[in-house]
């Protein structure tokens, strides 16, 4: 099978997946992630949740986190800003189930 057969394959698998153009396309490689808004990324990692953000979005985050910038969750789902340092602020605990 050639590269071109895979890549069909894949563009037909990942049409099925989502409607979405924009995110079919990250899907097959034909657009960085990074690229997608962030409604299309959730529904990029639904579709492949196995796949993680890029180690360049790793870093990316890692230092803004460290010049204070930045909120997201951390590893115990906790919503937390970043200040400078490499600390971390708690804005809000995950609620209990």
């Amino acid at each position: 099978m050639s590269l071109d057969d895979y890549r069909i394959r894949w563009r037909r698998q990942a049409e099925d997946l989502t409607d979405d153009a924009r995110v079919q396309a990250a899907l097959v490689n034909e657009l960085p992630v990074e690229s997608l808004s962030e409604d299309e990324q959730e529904v990029f990692y639904d579709v492949f949740p196995f796949m993680g953000p890029s180690p360049e979005s790793v870093a990316f985050y890692r230092q803004l986190r460290r010049r204070g910038g930045g909120v997201g969750y951390d590893k115990r789902g906790r919503l937390v800003r970043g200040l400078s340092g490499g600390r971390i602020k708690v804005l809000s605990k995950p609620k209990k189930g």
